[in-house]
């Protein structure tokens, strides 16, 4: 019984320290810096057609009305 019990803390022992090992050998990743999307201001000259995700049919944008793009 007492021989059962130092190799389950052997174990547990063990474990946790390969765990900790591996845990302290993981390097900081620098961050990024990344510019924002430009948004430009588009002035329809005709109609145009709406779609939804799945390609169907949502509306129409009037002829002169102005929108934002972004890209």
């Amino acid at each position: 019984m007492n021989n059962k019990l130092i190799k389950i803390t052997m174990g547990v022992g063990l474990s946790a320290a390969m765990l900790l090992g591996s845990v302290s050998g993981v390097s900081q990743v620098e961050p990024q810096t990344v510019q924002a999307a430009r948004s430009y201001k588009i002035k329809l000259n005709h109609k145009d057609v709406v779609y939804s995700a799945r390609g169907q049919r949502k509306g129409a944008l009037k002829n002169g009305r102005t929108v934002t793009a972004y890209g």
